[in-house]
């Protein structure tokens, strides 16, 4: 495995500065005279732009070395690249915003209902579309069945059983009873 675009052999040794700019350089030095100084073992990220690769970034862990007498001889480190993992959590974060707007523009709603509590968890989108107050819960299944149309609500919970029964996905179109009519 390539560290750096470096062999191994050629790290072994090797000072953070033949990798990191400088200012990059003296953050690792703080974070190294901390460990030295107080014995903390310290765990953060780092954002860093190495001279020679793309900007990454690292899970830094380091904790001090003590000897027979508990004294701090020295450190160990370890670096983790988890650049794709922040990529990922930053996606992330972006997807419930984009399905909110997308419910939005689309004028739909989606529910999950826990069957073991019969608890239901309503989008932003549902509760506007009921014109219900967001800060009352939604309610159970039984009574979110009336919210169909009544034939709708027989085809919902006819899917809904036998998704249960056979843990099959369903998807179909219902019709609503709206508030308003």
């Amino acid at each position: 495995m390539k560290l750096f675009k470096c062999s191994a052999e050629e790290l072994v040794g090797s000072g953070d500065a033949k990798f990191f700019p400088l200012e990059t350089v003296a953050r690792l030095k703080a974070v190294d005279d901390r460990v030295l100084e107080r014995g903390e073992t310290i765990i953060e990220e780092m954002d860093v732009s190495p001279d020679n690769l793309e900007r990454t970034v690292y899970l830094e862990v380091k904790t001090p070395i003590y000897d027979d007498a508990g004294k701090i001889v020295g450190l160990c480190g370890i670096s983790t690249d988890i650049t794709e993992r922040k990529r990922v959590e930053g996606a992330l974060k972006k997807t419930p915003f984009d399905l909110q707007e997308a419910q939005r523009v689309a004028r739909l709603g989606s529910w999950i209902w826990d069957v073991a509590t019969d608890a239901m968890i309503w989008s932003d989108e549902l509760y506007r579309l009921y014109d219900k107050d967001k800060n009352v819960p939604p309610p159970s299944y039984e009574e979110s069945l009336k919210l169909f149309a009544p034939e709708s609500a027989l085809v919902v919970n006819a899917a809904m059983q036998n998704a249960l029964l056979t843990g099959e996905s369903y998807q179909i179109d219902l019709e609503l009873a709206h508030p308003g009519g």
